[in-house]
């Protein structure tokens, strides 16, 4: 993308209060056309990955209403060929619902669904506090022992979801988002429950409180139930004790990300087509290379 043009796009951005991503010496601005007509830009960041070079789609503005598959379609191609040409040997990016089949025809699989749902009795009809299940915060010792599970757990499933592989640097910055969880005090935003089953722990769930319009909402990052209790039906409760302990926190909702292999857990928090925001897509550029050799 021309310097001129960048510049005109950023301030477009800024002045709208969306401002485009940091630049840096692995990211780079392009327009995006089809059929030779300009429609849009993109924002692509580079990373090193233990199998290769990822490029990762930032940012994505068109002019291309969703309903136009054909040309969305393109345009998944297009970026996929650039990267190509940037010798990167996978590309992800996240979109609407909407687009997701028009980049399922380019070959994207989904790797994780964005969704949020609204606390509250009138909210997420299908929670109905049970007494189950009860929460409390966790101590120090309890979530000493946790952040190690979590660390195994949230690697496991960004691994096979294709998230990250391991040994890839981008892991650096999941041991970094768990170092606070180790401090005494846990900080104010970050909540770290204990899930009681018949009294004793039985699971546990690491969110972030964010503040959203004058309110606050839950950031999800990981919800468990001990391998002894799976099976059970407690799922929906130990929601229900979640919503209940976050009620008097002025939390509005719940916003959570749930791997795209995972249909449990989407049939848990209800991810439906009606409560995705965003679908990550990855395409493993390298594999359909050595295929059509």
């Amino acid at each position: 993308m021309a310097a001129s043009q960048l510049e005109q796009w950023r301030a477009a951005r800024a002045s709208a209060g969306t401002p485009l991503p940091d630049a840096g010496a692995e990211r780079e601005a392009v327009t995006v056309t089809v059929d030779g007509v300009e429609v849009g830009g993109a924002v692509l960041a580079y990373s090193a990955e233990p199998s290769g070079r990822r490029c990762a789609v930032l940012l994505l503005q068109t002019t291309v209403p969703y309903d136009a598959v054909d040309r969305w379609t393109a345009i998944a191609r297009g970026l996929e060929d650039y990267a190509r040409r940037r010798a990167a040997t996978e590309i992800t990016t996240a979109v609407a619902p909407a687009l997701a089949a028009a980049f399922g025809h380019a070959g994207f699989l989904a790797t994780m669904l964005g969704a949020e749902r609204p606390f509250g009795p009138n909210g997420w009809a299908e929670l109905h506090d049970d007494g189950r299940v009860t929460v409390r915060p966790m101590d120090l010792a309890e979530r000493q022992r946790f952040v190690g599970e979590l660390r195994e757990l949230m690697l496991s499933g960004m691994t096979r979801a294709g998230v990250v592989e391991p040994g890839s640097p981008s892991l650096e910055e999941l041991k970094t988002r768990l170092v606070p969880l180790l401090e005494d005090p846990l900080p104010a935003d970050q909540l770290v429950l204990t899930a009681l089953i018949d009294g004793a722990p039985g699971g546990g769930l690491w969110a972030t409180l964010a503040p959203v319009d004058g309110g606050r909402e839950i950031h999800a990052h990981a919800l468990q139930i001990d391998a002894e209790h799976r099976g059970r039906g407690l799922g929906r409760s130990f929601l229900s004790a979640l919503n209940t302990y976050v009620a008097p926190l002025g939390a509005r909702g719940v916003r959570l990300r749930v791997y795209g292999f995972d249909r449990r857990a989407q049939q848990l928090f209800g991810v439906t087509q009606d409560t995705v925001e965003e679908i990550h897509l990855r395409k493993d550029i390298a594999a359909e290379d050595a295929a059509l050799r």
